[in-house]
């Protein structure tokens, strides 16, 4: 399962997966979900794959299907590039929001993730009541916050808006950035998170 790490693989998947192991079934992170269709990460390569009939009416709603993020228990079939996703092994964060419309329902965007960065435009895009209510879904999901704070490149009262943030979110890590520059782009990237 070394492969799976860069993935995210980690022991507490691990232990889930043990009882799967025996039946030669492979592990699997979502990356893409098209309706019942997936993308999966695997030891061996990217496949696509679809849901066993059993998964499919075992579940009491659509939130409990493979969600990218999810780390699945796959029957692959290698020299065609496809599996078969049996079941999908907890979820440690769950980002989520409510179904639009009148049936009450949650619709899971995204699943185990550590860290989910809040992006907050400084320009006129700054808002922060709207930075509250993202901040309260990323906590609710169980992952930890970042604020990015965007466009620094356009405006000349940092320091202020940096203070106002951080007088709702003062627990919360600030990374100030501009796309235009390049300016902090570094503390965001994904070679910087890993190190």
């Amino acid at each position: 399962m070394d492969a799976l790490k860069k993935f995210g693989w980690r022991d507490s998947f691990e232990r889930a997966f043990q009882p799967f192991r025996a039946g030669g079934f492979q592990a699997g992170r979502v990356s893409t979900e098209y309706g019942e269709q997936y993308q999966v990460l695997t030891a061996t390569g990217e496949i696509e794959a679809e849901i066993t009939g059993k998964l499919r009416y075992s579940v009491d709603s659509a939130a409990e299907l493979p969600k990218v993020g999810d780390w699945v228990v796959l029957t692959l079939f290698e020299n065609e590039g496809k599996g078969i996703i049996h079941e999908v092994l907890p979820r440690e964060t769950s980002l989520s929001r409510k179904v639009a419309g009148e049936r009450t329902g949650e619709q899971v965007i995204a699943t185990n993730l550590d860290t989910i960065f809040v992006i907050l435009a400084l320009d006129q895009g700054f808002n922060l009541r709207r930075l509250e209510r993202y901040l309260v879904t990323v906590r609710d999901s169980g992952a930890t916050p970042v604020i990015v704070l965007n466009k620094s490149d356009l405006v000349d009262d940092i320091q202020d808006k940096r203070a106002q943030v951080t007088a709702i979110a003062p627990d919360v890590t600030l990374v100030q950035t501009s796309a235009i520059t390049g300016h902090g782009l570094e503390a965001v990237s994904y070679t910087h998170l890993r190190a």
